[in-house]
C-alpha cells in the first residue's frame, strides 16, 4: 500500500469494520484467466479464441468451433512470499488446487456462416496469498493500534494493555511474529454465444453469474522476550491477536467480442463490462494477553458487514498470425482504468470511492506468445509467452518492480483425433508493500510495513474432447 493508503488505514478506527480500496481491487482484478492453451500462450488469446475458453477471452471466437467440444481443467498454484522488515526476512508458501473450468460447446448447423453456443463453469481469479515474518521491533508495537473509542471494540482495554484514558506504555522493543493466509477466488457460471454476421466476421457475448469466497486469517504474536516491561501494571509478557474474515461473493458479469478471420491472420476486440459484485463478510477479532504476575485476559468480537463492488471496464485488442499452419504468433493489449471501481450499497463507504480516484490509475497490460506445431510430430504443439501487467496503484506508475511479470510455457497433445491434452506452466513475480498496522501517537505516525516479493508457480491441465 502507498502513502495515501497508509493515511486511510490510520483513519479507519477498527480493523474488522473497515473496508479499504484494496477490497474493491481484489474483486475487480482478474489475474490468470481460463484454459491451459491460452495461458501457455502468454494470455494472448483475444485474437485466437478458437476453443471453449473463447467464452472468457473473446466470445466472438466461438464461431470458429465446428465440432461439439467438452472441456474440463484443473489448476494448481503455489505462491511464495518473501517478506523483509528492517533487515529481517523470511519466505513462506501457500498452495491451492481448484477446478479451472468445465464447459460444453454446441455448434448449431447453419446454411452459411456459424452459430455456436456454450455453457459451463470457469474460475477466473484466485485469492491465494500468504506471509510469515519474525522480528524484534524497536520502533513501535501493535498495542496502540488496538485502541478504539467504542468500548465494545477496544481490545487493548479488555486485554489489560491500556489505562482508563486509552494510554499505554507498551510502545516498542517487542518481539513480533506474523502469520497470514488468504484463500478463495471468483467463479463464473456462464452462457455464451457467437454468430457470423458477415463472411469471416463474427460477434459474441458471454453472460455470467458470479460466485466465490474469500478468507483472510492473520495471527499476530507480540511478546516481551527481552524483559523491557517488568513493572506492574505494565509487566507485559505476551499478546496474541487473531483476525479472520470469511466472505461470500455473488454477482453478475458480461463480456462481448468481435473477430475478423482470414487464412493468415485474425484480429479480435473484446470488452468486459463492469461486474456487479455483492460481498457478505463475517469477521472475528480475538485476543489473548498474559503478564509476568500471572494475569491473563481474553476477549473477542464478531459481526457481519455487507457491501457491493462495481468493477471497471476492460478493453482488449489482439491479433494472431498463422505461418503455414506451423507457427502461430499472437499479441494482446488490455486497457483498464482502475479509478472506475466503486463501492456500492453501503453509505459508510462513500469516502472510499473518492480515495479510489486518488490511489489508483489506468494500466495497459501487454502479452505476446508463440505456438509451434512440431514438424516431425504434428500431434504435438509447444508454446511460450510473456505477460507484463503494471501495478494499478498511482504511486507505482513507471516502477517495473511493482509490475506483475508472467512467463508461460505449454504444450498440446492430440490423441485419436478427438482428445486434446493441454498443459501450461506459469512462473510469475511481483513486489508489493503491505501495512500490518498503523496508528498516530503524540502526533507522530507509526506503522509496521512489510516489503514483499511474491513468486508463483502455476500448473494448469485441460482436457478437450471433440466429437
Amino acid at each position: 500500500m502507498k502513502k495515501l493508503t497508509l493515511i486511510i488505514l490510520t483513519l479507519a478506527l477498527n480493523f474488522s469494520f473497515a473496508q479499504f480500496p484494496d477490497d474493491a481491487l481484489r474483486y475487480s482484478n482478474i489475474n490468470f484467466g481460463v484454459g491451459a492453451r491460452a495461458i501457455g500462450l502468454g494470455f494472448t488469446y483475444i485474437g485466437v479464441s478458437d476453443d471453449y475458453s473463447a467464452i472468457f477471452w473473446n466470445p466472438a471466437g466461438l464461431a470458429q468451433v465446428k465440432r461439439f467440444e467438452f472441456a474440463g481443467g484443473l489448476n494448481y498454484l503455489a505462491l511464495t512470499n518473501s517478506t523483509r522488515v528492517w533487515g529481517y526476512s523470511n519466505s513462506f508458501e501457500n498452495t491451492a488446487t481448484n477446478l479451472n473450468s468445465i464447459a460444453l460447446v454446441l455448434p448449431i448447423p447453419t446454411i452459411r456462416g456459424s452459430l455456436v453456443f456454450a455453457g459451463g463453469y470457469t474460475r477466473i481469479s484466485d485469492f491465494t496469498g500468504t506471509l510469515s515474518i519474525s522480528l524484534f521491533n524497536t520502533q513501535n508495537s501493535i498495542v496502540p493500534s488496538l485502541y478504539d473509542p467504542n468500548p465494545d471494540y477496544d481490545l487493548a482495554w479488555k486485554l489489560g494493555l491500556e489505562d482508563s484514558t486509552g494510554a499505554t506504555q507498551i510502545l516498542n522493543n517487542v518481539s513480533q511474529k506474523i502469520t497470514l493466509y488468504e484463500s478463495g477466488g471468483l467463479n463464473n457460471w456462464f452462457i455464451s454465444g457467437a454468430i457470423d454476421i458477415a463472411e469471416n466476421l463474427s460477434v459474441g457475448a458471454t453472460i455470467s453469474i458470479v460466485s466465490g469466497s474469500y478468507k483472510y486469517d492473520r495471527q499476530f504474536i507480540e511478546s516481551d522476550t527481552r524483559n523491557y516491561y517488568t513493572n506492574y501494571p505494565w509487566d507485559f509478557k505476551e499478546l496474541t491477536v487473531s483476525d479472520i474474515i470469511d466472505a461470500t461473493i455473488s454477482g453478475f458479469s458480461a463480456n462481448a467480442g468481435l473477430m475478423y478471420r482470414s487464412n493468415i491472420f485474425r484480429i479480435g476486440l473484446m470488452t468486459r463490462l463492469p461486474a456487479s459484485i455483492s460481498v457478505k463478510e463475517n469477521y472475528t477479532r480475538s485476543g489473548e494477553s498474559s503478564f509476568d504476575n500471572g494475569d491473563k485476559f481474553s476477549d473477542s468480537y464478531s459481526g457481519t458487514s455487507r457491501y457491493g463492488v462495481l468493477s471497471p471496464f476492460y478493453f482488449g485488442a489482439g491479433a494472431s498470425f498463422n505461418i503455414k499452419d506451423i507457427v502461430l504468433i499472437a499479441g494482446d493489449m488490455v486497457y483498464v482504468d482502475w479509478r472506475q471501481m466503486e463501492f456500492k450499497n453501503n453509505p459508510d463507504l462513500v469516502q472510499l470511492n473518492r480515495d479510489i480516484k486518488q490511489i489508483f490509475t489506468e494500466t495497459v497490460n501487454l502479452s505476446a506468445g508463440v505456438e509451434v506445431t512440431l514438424p516431425f510430430l504434428q500431434q504435438i504443439k509447444v508454446r511460450t509467452g510473456y505477460s507484463y501487467r503494471p501495478s494499478p496503484y498511482a504511486e507505482d506508475k513507471g516502477i517495473s518492480s511493482r509490475a506483475t511479470k508472467l512467463l508461460t510455457f505449454g504444450f498440446t497433445v492430440l490423441l485419436q483425433k478427438t482428445l486434446l491434452i493441454d498443459f501450461a506452466y506459469i512462473n510469475g513475480k511481483w513486489n508489493t508493500i503491505h501495512t500490518q498496522y498503523s496508528y498516530i501517537h503524540n502526533n507522530n505516525f507509526y506503522a509496521l510495513i512489510t516489503d514483499e516479493e511474491n513468486t508463483i508457480r502455476n500448473f494448469v491441465l485441460t482436457l478437450r474432447y471433440r466429437f
